[in-house]
């Protein structure tokens, strides 16, 4: 088994009688399960569930964890307003979280993955360390360290951003 994907069988899967996670994946930007992706490019989790009603409405929930277990971000498909705005029905469920890149630094994530349900709010299931990924930082120049290629460099997200620069 890959630390980049995780399977279950519905008897033995984490969940309740609302929804039972099924599997959950880190694909790299080819969309293959990668356990190590490079910082320029996106990262997608992949979760995918049974939801074995039509009374509630079930969502995913991701949450990046770096390696001292601190959440850096938390995500959740409702960010999708056509499938918030779905009826569902009982059957299994593919979510897709992208994470584009230049986001995360280099190190390794752990994803915790949950499905739950809102009013009241209710977590059907679980699963603390579901996956794991490395980010490599191979850039030659194009990525937020520029040209300074060796070392650590600090913090745990690193985004590239835009800078406006003129000499006054």
């Amino acid at each position: 088994m890959s630390p980049a994907e995780r399977n279950w069988e519905p008897k033995t899967a984490p969940g309740d009688s609302v929804a039972r996670l099924h599997a959950v994946r880190v694909l790299n930007k080819q969309r293959v399960r990668s356990e190590v992706v490079d910082i320029r490019d996106p990262v997608h989790i992949e979760v995918e569930y049974w939801n074995l009603q039509s009374r509630l409405k079930p969502t995913v929930i991701v949450q990046i964890l770096n390696e001292d277990g601190i959440c850096l971000f938390a995500s959740n498909d409702w960010n999708n307003k056509q499938w918030w705005n779905t009826p569902r029905s009982a059957g299994k469920v593919r979510a897709t979280c992208t994470i584009p890149g230049n986001i995360l630094a280099e190190g390794q994530f752990f994803v915790l993955v949950a499905v739950g349900s809102y009013n009241p709010n209710t977590i059907h299931a679980l699963e603390q360390d579901a996956v794991s990924f490395q980010v490599i930082d191979k850039s030659d120049g194009d990525g937020a360290r520029g040209e300074h290629a060796g070392g650590v460099w600090p913090g745990v997200m690193r985004p590239l951003l835009e800078w406006e620069v003129t000499q006054v």
